[in-house]
């Protein structure tokens, strides 16, 4: 049986053969037979014809033995192909326009997909990745929270449905004297069971032990697989080699491997040694469900131990702590996962929008082809068969379509990854999954809108279209052509309309009073080592030192060191502010301890009382500025000059504030401004500096006159170097570039769905013309008519135009109404502009209705040059 398959298979590439001796065969059989005949002394012309008469029909006998020789349901698919190309072949621009518009349907279907799938499909590249949770308690209404290590320890000592556990600590930047230098490296401190819980073991070496992550526990370090190649020179033995970190020797106990930076911004990981019992929530927690466990027990037992443990956090009405714990994938996609399925969301429309302007031109191009289907079918062809072939046309269009539309989608792919705001969304690549996807979208595409054209064949009036002089549509087809293009202008509405609010959004975004002036500044960050932070004498000489040398460079105008930096985020520190109107409660305001020049450097304006000044010396009163946000908050109607705060630690230092400076938009231009207060560094005690930059680095501003040229990121690194080579800076960035950063979502969605609306609007703009040309062409006869009875060009042009307007004018206000019903959907994306901004829908409607009338003028154009009385002559 098989062989018989196989030579039937192979039968199908010798068809020409085949043919060749099977005609050979029966030319043989025919001269015997007339040869007998003619020995009976008949003529040879009549002999050849009797034998032809008795040996029956050749045709038949030729298509059974084909039938024997190969497979009949692939001859026959071959013949549809080989038909189908020769069809396309004669009307190349309509096909050309085809393969065109799904190229780039399923061209920006690939390439959005290739994000969806690296950010929200793809496991993580760990053993087991979907028995890894993520578990925090829930906080401010987030959808993910952090722990304390109280948390960590109860969940650690106490849960069942967790083989391992491990806690991390914040990011935070470290200096590493390695072979290659000193370097400023991002580390991560973790529990011994973090490596554990992910199940992966260290490529050269080995991880913590839980001897080593005790308090004061040895100094060791386990490198990222990054870090070992460049700052090690990849040396296989690595391991037990001691290192400087923050000027403290460490012992390198390994290398993890390559895949494992995919999903952690550390290049170096550090013991957490903690001793368990503090209730700071700057933690978060992973662990990995035992075999036969799942995360609703998971989920439940975590809640229980939880509700057990005391960190002063808000509860439920039920008395128990807010908690969550999810996928350690989804953790890690959260911040990807809205703006991915909007993408997706939109480029989805494009796609269905390209698909019904594919749809409408084959119900054309079938219309067109009526009457050599009905030829077709009064030679003999069913039914069934004309269906197949135009869906074979239809599938194989749409693969056409899906292989430009894979080569489109990889050039699209490329733009988007140089365009991503974020560094994990450039390394994203086309992949088998999205390949298959791809070819999985082209076949549906070609079964589903080939089924347009298949219908409108089957409904062909043979009698009708034999004796018809050419191709006509019927108004049933006309109306699904004209429904087709409404149903586009409404997506192309909801399109243009998504587009416009994140256009108003990033606009309003540019627009925001910020408080300072990016313009010309540059920072840098830089990791203090342990020695300058265990005397605040050596850490401030040190700050004047290379800050009075920065000064002294050419093209400086003032220089300063600070904790936070205006965008950068949250920092916060709790105090007591007796004169609060909110009573004695403690306060977290936003804090910053910086030098004197800071405010000079960003342009802030003192617009009460005084900034810092050289009176305020480290034995002098300590004193405070706040912003105007805090003096509103805490003192309403009166003045905050002369009011104290005290910090709520073993110290309680009392602060007086002697200034009040302009808010600045501390959390980036789309939050509001919290009340923040400033520190000088000259006046907070070295312990609580210590404690600060166990979070954050110490920033470098540097304010620059207009137009400098100067090598100045140089020069202060030679500063720092002759100062303390240990002592590396972090690559200068301008604060301009740092500002741009926090709206490049924002732009990203904006380029991205303004591009997908163009790409819409001019496929609703070729579907509107195509219409309407082919209406022209169909009632060229009636155009002829109406002109020889005396109707102007202006009326014919407007009955054209009419017909186009009203069907964009539907698809209009279709699409309002469904912009309108998915507003909500776009909140969260958008700043200083409603959902339904009237605007944003104003200027889509009127972009649109000016395409289309554009697009109608074509048309409208052909028919008022029609002339009638060679139209009545060839009619």
């Amino acid at each position: 049986m098989l062989r018989e398959w196989l030579q039937r298979t192979l039968g199908l590439f010798r068809q020409s053969d085949a043919d060749r001796r099977i005609a050979e065969e029966t030319d043989f059989h025919l001269d015997m037979l007339a040869a007998q005949y003619e020995a009976q002394g008949i003529p040879a012309e009549q002999a050849r014809q009797r034998a032809r008469r008795e040996f029956g029909g050749i045709a038949q006998m030729q298509e059974d033995f084909r039938e024997q020789n190969s497979l009949p349901f692939l001859d026959s698919l071959r013949a549809d192909l080989v038909y189908g190309l020769r069809s396309f072949a004669k009307t190349p621009g309509v096909t050309a326009l085809i393969i065109v518009t799904l190229a780039l349907g399923i061209g920006a279907n690939t390439a959005i997909f290739s994000f969806l799938n690296e950010l929200l499909l793809r496991p993580l590249p760990y053993p087991e990745s979907d028995r890894i949770l993520a578990v925090g308690r829930f906080w401010q209404g987030a959808e993910y929270g952090a722990v304390a290590p109280k948390d960590y320890v109860a969940i650690r000592d106490q849960a069942q449905s967790f083989s391992a556990s491990g806690i991390m600590f914040l990011h935070r930047g470290e200096n590493l004297e390695a072979p290659a230098g000193s370097l400023h490296v991002l580390s991560l401190q973790v529990s011994e069971g973090y490596f554990r819980a992910l199940g992966v073991p260290a490529f050269i070496g080995r991880t913590f032990t839980p001897e080593e992550d005790i308090p004061n526990g040895p100094k060791t370090v386990v490198l990222s697989y990054p870090l070992w190649q460049t700052a090690f020179h990849a040396d296989p033995n690595v391991a037990g080699r001691i290192v400087k970190i923050a000027g403290v020797p460490h012992t390198v106990l390994g290398v993890m491997p390559e895949f494992f930076t995919q999903t952690s911004r550390a290049r170096m990981w550090l013991p957490l040694q903690s001793n368990g019992l503090g209730d700071d929530t700057n933690y978060a927690l992973i662990a990995r469900l035992k075999p036969g466990a799942t995360p609703g027990q998971a989920a439940a037992e975590t809640e229980s131990i939880i509700s057990k443990v005391d960190i002063g956090w808000p509860r439920r009405d039920n008395g128990n702590p807010y908690s969550i714990t999810m996928p350690l994938a989804q953790f890690h996609s959260s911040e990807f996962r809205q703006p991915v399925l909007l993408l997706y969301a939109g480029v989805c429309l494009v796609l269905l929008v390209a698909c019904l302007n594919v749809a409408n031109l084959l119900i054309a191009r079938a219309a067109s082809r009526a009457k050599e289907i009905a030829l077709r079918a009064a030679l003999g062809a069913s039914r069934p068969r004309i269906a197949r072939q135009m869906l074979t046309e239809s599938l194989l269009i749409a693969i056409a379509g899906g292989v430009a539309g894979i080569a489109v989608g990889y050039a699209f792919l490329r733009v988007l990854t140089s365009l991503a705001p974020y560094d994990s969304l450039k390394n994203v690549t086309l992949d088998r999954t999205t390949l298959l996807t791809t070819t999985a979208i082209s076949l549906a595409v070609g079964l589903l809108f080939g089924l347009a054209p298949m219908w409108h064949a089957l409904r062909v009036h043979l009698n009708e279209a034999l004796k018809s002089a050419k191709a006509s549509e019927s108004k049933p087809t006309l109306r699904g052509r004209q429904a087709l293009v409404i149903l586009q202008v409404a997506l192309c509405t909801v399109m243009l309309a998504g587009a416009g609010l994140l256009i108003r959004t990033v606009w309003n975004i540019r627009a925001v009073d910020l408080g300072f002036s990016p313009a010309n500044v540059i920072t840098s960050q830089m990791a203090l080592n342990a020695p300058k932070l265990q005397d605040r004498d050596l850490l401030l000489s040190f700050y004047n030192q290379a800050l009075t040398r920065i000064r002294e460079i050419p093209g400086v105008t003032a220089a300063g060191v600070t904790t936070q930096m205006p965008l950068e985020g949250q920092f916060n520190i709790a105090f007591r502010i007796p004169d609060s109107q909110h009573g004695p409660t403690p306060a977290a305001p936003q804090t910053r301890i910086q030098t004197r020049d800071v405010f000079d450097v960003f342009g802030m304006r003192i617009v009460q009382g005084r900034g810092f000044t050289q009176a305020d010396q480290s034995n002098s009163m300590p004193v405070a500025v706040v912003n105007e946000a805090f003096a509103r908050h805490h003192f309403p109607n009166q003045s905050a000059i002369g009011k104290q705060v005290f910090s709520l630690d073993k110290d309680a230092i009392g602060f007086q504030i002697v200034g009040v400076v302009n808010d600045i938009r501390e959390m980036g231009p789309k939050r509001v401004v919290p009340p923040a207060i400033y520190l000088l560094t000259d006046q907070v005690p070295i312990r609580k500096l210590r404690g600060v930059h166990s979070f954050v680095a110490a920033k470098w501003v540097i304010r620059l006159q207009p137009g400098a040229t100067s090598d100045v990121s140089g020069q202060i690194r030679q500063i720092m170097t002759s100062l303390d080579a240990g002592q590396p800076l972090q690559d200068f960035v301008s604060m301009s570039a740092i500002l741009s950063q926090t709206m490049e979502m924002e732009r990203f969605l904006m380029i991205l769905l303004g591009a997908f609306a163009l790409l819409t609007l001019a496929m609703v703009a070729s579907g509107l013309y195509g219409t309407l040309s082919y209406g022209v062409t169909q009632r060229r006869q009636e155009i002829g008519i109406r002109m020889a009875m005396g109707a102007s060009w202006q009326s014919v042009a407007g009955m054209v135009v009419r017909g186009g307007m009203a069907q964009v004018a539907l698809g209009l206000a279709i699409g309002l109404t469904v912009s309108y019903l998915l507003a909500g959907f776009m909140t969260g994306f958008l700043f200083g502009v409603p959902p339904l901004d009237p605007v944003s829908l104003t200027a889509s409607a009127f972009v649109l209705l000016a395409v289309s009338a554009a697009a109608s003028a074509g048309p409208s154009w052909n028919a008022v040059r029609t002339d009638p009385l060679q139209t009545l002559r060839n009619e």
